[in-house]
């Protein structure tokens, strides 16, 4: 049956259980599924796809997640779910029979090579929570505001659904539990939430508090109706010893070593700016021997870069030259590619790097649907890495 593609002009905070009911028959009735992380995998990605497997074992569907990241860098050391990484996947590789794709549904979240194995699969799937996507060319819905039946008001039954609403995709998934009536145990519950916190965290949505091993909303999540539902349900499923376990897993800063402390502390005085004043940013270049001793076993070290990013727009160092700037960015060396994180004041990074783009052929952006924080990368010798950092720099040009 030919499905119609839908945008929809409104937001939606629950999930029809026609769709639910969708996604879980196409699922049930697959051969096997191989569940996609999205490059730079992070723990919303990540617990997404352990939370779907743990559903498929229920349905007896064997599954399998492909993860781009190695897990020591996400900071999972005995992983207790069915994994490969995605190098192991070959050019020549075709899926068995289903693919899901997991909090993202742009084709330049994955590489080159894992959306042509995308591509081959005979079902495809897709649950998402970023506004935009590109890797279906039709059967896609995006969910923008709240929707009081969605069995009544959502028709259109699709592969890749997109709740643009929705603070996480592991809310997304639960809004799909809730659907089928599926009960949500403490395991899945804590993966759950562990997703939640990592990507509500970044924008104030949530307090975590490593020290004291809690997890509190804010005015900011309680004003949100859809985000505040989905953590009160899922809050109230764990233990103490799990909230503090995410608490301690997202608060990263509470939790720092002597060298990471260092680290942290060094990266203010590291800060340089436009010429404009509207960009600042930090470049650490690729063969920075502190940095590669640092990262070289390290998990959290994007994440500390992450909450500095955020500290810089938020002028917490009392620098009134931070005042005037409307992006933040990080360069650095990880896993043989030079790359860019960049977070800004605005919801403007999707026009910022599609300016980048045309003052650099082929900007390869690694990251998108979130309109103030997104990334990049190339590989290069250092003197090419200063080169493209300036030449990225020199685009502030664009908030003037």
């Amino acid at each position: 049956m030919k499905i119609q593609p839908a945008t929809l002009n409104f937001k939606a905070n629950k999930m029809s259980k026609a769709q639910a009911c969708y996604f879980k028959d196409n699922l049930q009735s697959s051969k096997s599924v191989d569940i996609i992380c999205h490059e730079s995998t992070d723990r919303d990605s990540l617990n997404s796809a352990i939370a779907m497997q743990r559903y498929m074992d229920s349905l007896g569907v064997n599954s399998r997640i492909i993860i781009s990241q190695k897990l020591q860098k996400i900071g999972v050391i005995n992983p207790d779910f069915r994994y490969i990484q995605a190098n192991q996947i070959t050019p020549e590789d075709k899926p068995e029979d289903t693919v899901l794709c997991v909090d993202f549904s742009a084709k330049e979240r994955v590489s080159p090579v894992i959306l042509n194995y995308i591509q081959k699969a005979d079902n495809v799937l897709c649950i998402d929570h970023h506004d935009g996507t590109n890797l279906f060319e039709e059967n896609f819905v995006i969910l923008k505001k709240p929707v009081s039946n969605p069995d009544e008001e959502l028709k259109n039954i699709v592969p890749c659904y997109v709740d643009s609403t929705a603070k996480s995709a592991t809310s997304v998934i639960y809004r799909m539990f809730e659907a089928l009536d599926e009960p949500v145990d403490s395991n899945q519950a804590y993966s759950l939430m562990f997703g939640f916190a990592d990507d509500t965290a970044k924008k104030g949505y949530i307090k975590c508090d490593g020290k004291k091993g809690t997890i509190t909303p804010t005015d900011k999540l309680i004003q949100d109706k859809n985000a505040y539902e989905v953590f009160n349900d899922l809050i109230g499923k764990l233990s103490e010893e799990q909230i503090k376990k995410i608490a301690q897993a997202v608060d990263v800063k509470s939790t720092l070593t002597p060298l990471e402390e260092d680290f942290n502390n060094s990266l203010v005085n590291r800060i340089q700016f436009s010429e404009n004043g509207k960009i600042a940013y930090v470049e650490i270049p690729p063969d920075d021997c502190n940095w590669q001793e640092l990262n070289k076993k390290n998990s959290r070290t994007k994440a500390i870069m992450s909450h500095f990013r955020q500290d810089v727009l938020d002028n917490k160092f009392d620098d009134e030259r931070l005042n005037n700037v409307e992006l933040a960015l990080t360069f650095y060396e990880m896993e043989g590619n030079y790359r860019i994180s960049a977070h800004s004041k605005q919801p403007t990074l999707k026009e910022f790097f599609n300016y980048v783009d045309t003052k650099i052929p082929n900007f390869d952006e690694t990251t998108g649907g979130h309109e103030d924080r997104r990334g990049g990368k190339k590989s290069a010798d250092n003197l090419t890495c200063h080169q493209w950092v300036q030449a990225i720099v020199s685009c502030d040009d664009f908030y003037n």
